[in-house]
């Protein structure tokens, strides 16, 4: 049965949803697709760097104003703010250790042709901002810097969601195994493609409302207030790059470089487990497919054939803020030498 979570906000903006029944919903989880073809070989390190072409500049100024919301607003536990652009939009700023690792993995899985929120570091001026508007969330006069921000685009579209219920997200343990490829959906080897990214990247926070699926512009009937093929996408990619548990340990050199990619060399089970704070609906251990495996491990060997696109990607995260003892090139060892423990994998059994 679908899974429904316990707690979810409101609906305050409902042209920005299509509301429906479980049963629809999970109609459209079968349907839906996650991965689409992407260039990989002719991929540049500086469309890397960008990422989609549609996204701020990497580096790039944003002047704003505050605008005071709750953590029940904001939701999740990364830090966070948001405010008003010079040019009426508002901004969703992530700021604090998470906002380095969502950079890096975000364009990960945009280049290999995997659905993300790309989110782009840039240098935030804001008015009337508290220095740590999620811990002190109080206005002040004057204004605020902050030198590591990330503003993280949504993809557009409307997110398909329960009525009257808002993020929703979907569940890796319990709505994942809904997408059928009978009725158009993505594949099995797209599936467990998608999983064994999550664990090459240790997704540790991998809770329902870390995904969206939406109906993308183009796909949206109007009319009928329907969508003709939903696609399923990671949103917040934070608590990555470092190691899993009991307590996740996001951008930690160390714990991810010696945490290997499978439990053991004979079965292809993925070495990843929820975080225990985050509930049970997430990905633990989750068992991989040859079919998936192989999948992942062509679009992988593609990517890495560059090794400039690899640096790339750590580079614009600006991982050495964070952690002045490792550079781009220290953390693109790393992703080199666990992409090749998928290469290398022996076939996963049946």
């Amino acid at each position: 049965m679908h899974w429904v979570p316990n707690q979810v906000k409101p609906i305050t903006q409902p042209e920005r949803y299509i509301q429906v029944s479980l049963q629809t919903r999970a109609a459209y989880l079968a349907q839906a697709i996650l991965w689409e073809p992407q260039n990989i070989a002719e991929m540049t390190p500086e469309q890397i760097h960008q990422g989609e072409p549609t996204s701020p500049q990497p580096d790039q100024e944003v002047l704003c104003t505050y605008l005071h919301k709750t953590h029940e607003e904001l939701g999740g536990t990364s830090p966070k703010f948001e405010c008003l652009g010079e040019n009426g939009k508002t901004f969703r700023i992530k700021y604090g250790l998470k906002a380095h690792t969502t950079v890096a993995a975000s364009r990960l899985l945009w280049a290999l042709g995997f659905g993300a929120a790309i989110s782009t570091p840039v240098k935030v001026i804001c008015a009337d901002c508290p220095p740590d508007p999620w811990n002190k969330p109080t206005p002040i006069e004057g204004k605020t810097t902050f030198k590591e921000a990330v503003v993280q685009e949504l993809k557009e579209g409307k997110e398909i969601t329960i009525r009257g219920k808002a993020e929703v997200g979907w569940s890796w343990k319990k709505d994942l195994p809904l997408v059928s490829t009978a009725v158009g959906g993505a594949t099995r080897a797209q599936v467990d493609a998608l999983k064994l990214i999550a664990v090459l990247i240790q997704q540790g926070d991998s809770k329902a409302v870390q995904q969206k699926l939406i109906c993308r512009p183009g796909d949206y009937d109007s009319n009928a207030d329907e969508c003709r093929k939903p696609y399923m996408y990671v949103y917040d990619l934070g608590n990555t790059f470092g190691s899993d548990g009991l307590k996740v340990h996001p951008l930690n050199f160390e714990r991810w470089k010696h945490k290997s990619v499978f439990t053991d060399q004979t079965s292809c089970i993925g070495n990843l487990r929820q975080d225990i704070g985050n509930g049970r609906d997430g990905l633990t251990f989750p068992k991989i497919s040859e079919e998936g495996r192989l999948f992942l491990a062509d679009l992988l060997t593609q990517f890495i054939a560059n090794r400039s696109r690899v640096v790339a990607m750590f580079e614009v995260a600006h991982m050495k803020m964070a952690d002045h003892r490792h550079s781009a090139e220290d953390w693109a060892d790393v992703f080199t030498a666990k992409v090749r423990e998928i290469i290398n994998h022996p076939t996963c059994p049946k």
